[in-house]
């Protein structure tokens, strides 16, 4: 491994380490670390590992004379996973800010991060808000990430709660869990949140601190189905535990819709899937410190989840998932919306049975006009007799 870095052996320890992989990133990597060295926290190293790139990405890195920034270069592509590994081996600060060569950091990330977790020694991992912008870099959208450490805990255990390239974590916890997991190339950071819930507090600043580049070449345009496959192997056996029941890649699937991820009807789901959703809230309860001193907020959440999904869905599924919610939010307001929802029902079926009931009579109806006009008309031809041709004689 190639490595291009300054002498800290003289200096302390930075207060925090930035790291970034990238593989093939010169288009926009020059945005992403100038981003980093306009911060204005100035106490960082920037480890930077260049997978083995093809194009001009090591060339544009070693143009930076800046003394923070320590480069490597794996000598053959290694994977995003590993090359984090890498890197991360390679941080010295006690704080590692993941990035990504192809989003901008804002200009207070690190400060508010860094100040976060000093104030918070039970948070393990915090991420913020992400402005999303295009290839050219114009606004898009803002991605709305859940603060509450209840609610990310409990959507932790279905989708990723946080943007992998806005978050900063203990350097010290994450290398006690052995860092990132080499057998996912992708969803290699959700897998690590789960990990890392069981033994500390993830948050999310209310905050903006990361743009985030959506694109043609990024991973979740050209990988998504491997990015599900991977997602459904790390959440498989968790859930799995959590339930007390086998969960494949399809049950994901369909929780992962109750949870409103997926459009409604492209998976299938049963009863079930609604009552695994509650048995996994309680033994979540159970096994996670902060869910056992919170137990009512996650019910509500668990209860929200529910009546989300009920609400949206049609027929005795919709209904039973309505009832469940309504049975942990113990709300008037969802019972009177289950109750709305079943006289409604009760209206659409006999609405239907009325609208079976006319398509009936009018194709009686129309049987009879046929009959009678048919009747009449052989009635009227026996009457008027056989036609004459002109000329000729009759048929």
């Amino acid at each position: 491994m190639k490595s291009v870095q300054c002498d800290n052996n003289a200096s302390p320890p930075p207060r925090v380490s930035v790291l970034m992989a990238v593989y093939n990133g010169e288009r926009y990597l020059r945005e992403a670390v100038d981003s980093v060295l306009a911060q204005t926290l100035p106490d960082f190293e920037f480890v930077i590992v260049d997978d083995a790139s093809t194009d001009e990405t090591w060339s544009v890195l070693n143009a930076y004379q800046d003394p923070r920034l320590r480069l490597e270069r794996n000598p053959q592509n290694l994977g995003l996973t590993r090359s984090l590994n890498a890197g991360l081996a390679l941080c010295q600060a006690p704080y590692v800010a993941r990035m990504d060569a192809d989003d901008a950091s804002m200009p207070t990330r690190l400060a508010e991060q860094v100040a976060f977790l000093d104030q918070n020694p039970t948070v393990g991992v915090v991420g913020s808000q992400v402005k999303v912008v295009d290839a050219d870099g114009l606004a898009v959208e803002v991605w709305r990430y859940a603060s509450d450490p209840v609610v990310i805990a409990w959507r932790l255990q279905f989708v990723n709660s946080l943007c992998h390239a806005s978050v900063m974590f203990r350097k010290a916890l994450v290398l006690e869990l052995g860092g990132y997991d080499p057998a996912f190339t992708c969803a290699q950071d959700h897998e690590l949140w789960l990990r890392l819930s069981d033994q500390a507090t993830i948050a999310v600043l209310d905050t903006c601190l990361l743009r985030y580049r959506k694109h043609a070449e990024g991973i979740t345009a050209t990988r998504f189905e491997e990015q599900e496959a991977c997602m459904a192997k790390a959440l498989s056996p968790r859930l799995a535990a959590l339930s007390g029941e086998p969960v494949r890649a399809a049950d994901v699937m369909s929780l992962r819709q109750i949870m409103g991820l997926y459009p409604a009807g492209s998976h299938s789901v049963s009863p079930r899937h609604v009552d695994m959703m509650l048995r996994i809230g309680d033994t979540l309860v159970r096994w996670n410190a902060l869910m056992a001193g919170n137990a009512l907020n996650m019910r509500r959440e668990i209860g929200r989840t529910l009546i989300r999904f009920g609400d949206g869905f049609e027929g005795d599924l919709g209904e039973y998932a309505l009832r469940r919610g309504a049975q942990l939010l113990d709300d008037p307001t969802c019972r009177c919306l289950l109750a709305r929802r079943r006289k409604l029902s009760a209206q659409v079926r006999r609405a239907e049975a009325r609208a079976q009931g006319l398509q009936h009579d009018l194709d009686a109806i129309r049987s009879s006009l046929a009959w009678r006009l048919v009747s009449r008309w052989y009635a009227l031809r026996a009457l008027v007799g056989p036609r004459q041709r002109p000329g000729g004689d009759g048929e």
